[in-house]
């Protein structure tokens, strides 16, 4: 199933460990702002909205492609340390990027007022988990990538700077009990155990008309495989059994600080 990518590559995508600015206001006209490679530039598309990380767990709408069946083009996650262990944000998500492992908190939490696994991250992640942890390549091939993100302080700023982490695919999903910091009540949430890949072949870098692709309603899943990374080709191709081959591994004194959502 898997297709070369005829070894081209356009500029516009994600380079693993970089550190982009993050706008506000948005805006995609340079391609540096404050010394730093703008992400909003880098992953512009000629499909719907821009992508945005202002939620933990982001997602563009729904595409019908050529095959009849809907996707989800990529979901966007993303951790911010400043924010961890308060009301909004009483998760701590676990960044092991040094062995290509992070468990992601999902965003149910006290007082939602909704059942586990129907606030919008959770019920995004748990319909792409579905694709993911499927035996079928015919089903995997539909899944959606897993963007993988996490706010830096860059030059003494805490807001506004993201580093790229990688793209990722979903090992396994865990129901678990939480507890919130504020009032110490215990609340369900889900985990999620993402396996981010190396990408060796590529030298870490996301080419975004991949994600064009998949943001184009007339392609199949399929054909969105044409500028895939290596890795996800064979993931799709072979199933869960192949993470361990393609899975990111970093020697020690390459590996960050882990940040918490």
């Amino acid at each position: 199933m898997g297709t070369s990518n005829g070894g081209d590559r356009c500029d516009r995508g994600l380079r693993i460990g970089e550190i982009y600015r993050y706008p506000k206001p948005p805006s995609d006209k340079n391609r540096f702002i404050d010394g730093c490679p703008n992400f909003y530039y880098f992953t512009a598309s000629p499909f719907g909205k821009r992508l945005q990380l202002d939620s933990g767990i982001n997602s563009p709408r729904k595409v019908l492609g050529t095959d009849s069946a809907s996707r989800i083009p990529l979901i966007a996650v993303r951790s911010s340390p400043w924010k961890a262990g308060g009301e909004e944000t009483p998760w701590k998500d676990d960044y092991d990027l040094e062995r290509g492992r992070v468990r992601y908190y999902g965003d149910h939490k006290v007082g939602v007022g909704r059942p586990l696994g129907e606030t919008k991250g959770n019920k995004c992640l748990l319909e792409a988990s579905a694709l993911h942890l499927s035996r079928r390549a015919n089903e995997r091939v539909a899944a959606p990538p897993i963007m993988v993100f996490r706010a830096v302080t860059y030059r003494g700023k805490v807001k506004g700077w993201v580093e790229f982490c990688g793209v990722a695919v979903i090992e396994r999903v865990e129901t678990i009990e939480q507890r919130d910091p504020t009032s110490g009540k215990a609340f369900p949430n889900y985990a999620f155990d993402l396996a981010i890949l190396a990408t060796a072949t590529e030298g870490g870098f996301i080419d975004w008309r991949w994600i064009d692709d998949r943001r184009d309603p007339g392609l199949s899943a399929a054909d969105t495989l044409r500028y895939a990374p290596r890795d996800w080709r064979d993931w799709v191709d072979i199933g869960p059994s192949a993470i361990d081959e393609i899975r990111r591994r970093q020697v020690p004194d390459q590996a960050k600080s882990t940040p918490s959502r």
